[in-house]
């Protein structure tokens, strides 16, 4: 089978296939976010945490299940982010124990994902329009792929 017919942008792909095709892309899409946004306070996982505790507190078992790293090294992540202010813990830090975002936590949160989009908008403005069209159709897809958009 030659390249071309392999090749999912090309009539019905095999869902295998297009599974190859897709996941270099998203590992390249991860990668240049990750180095777009060293420079940021915040890292990715704890950014992704103040967006979790931005919908209530949550215990350190979930947000460790929520990002897929383990209980210890989320405690590791959340013990700094006492120290910076950004959330507190509710007791001490054992089973049962709730995590909720400070008011500090919350506007770090928004600055940090005012400067995200803005380093991602220019990206997209560096798209045709027809590209730009065609990413936003595929945002349902994607939606549908990996779940809705955590804020």
């Amino acid at each position: 089978m030659g390249d071309q017919e392999r090749d999912p942008r090309h009539g019905d792909p095999d869902p295998g296939d297009l599974a190859a095709y897709l996941r270099p892309r998203f590992l390249r899409i991860s990668q240049a976010m990750r180095r777009d946004t060293q420079g940021l306070a915040v890292t990715i996982t704890q950014g992704a945490v103040l967006s979790l505790l931005r919908a209530g507190p949550c215990g350190v078992g979930e947000l460790a299940r929520a990002e897929g790293v383990r209980p210890p090294s989320m405690t590791q992540i959340v013990n700094r982010m006492i120290e910076l202010g950004w959330v507190t813990r509710s007791g001490p830090a054992v089973r049962g124990s709730q995590v909720e975002i400070t008011e500090l936590g919350q506007k770090v949160w928004a600055d940090v994902t005012r400067e995200r989009v803005a380093l991602l908008a220019a990206r997209v403005e560096a798209l045709s329009a027809d590209d730009q069209r065609t990413l936003r159709a595929a945002l349902p897809v994607l939606d549908r792929l990996f779940g809705p958009p955590i804020s």
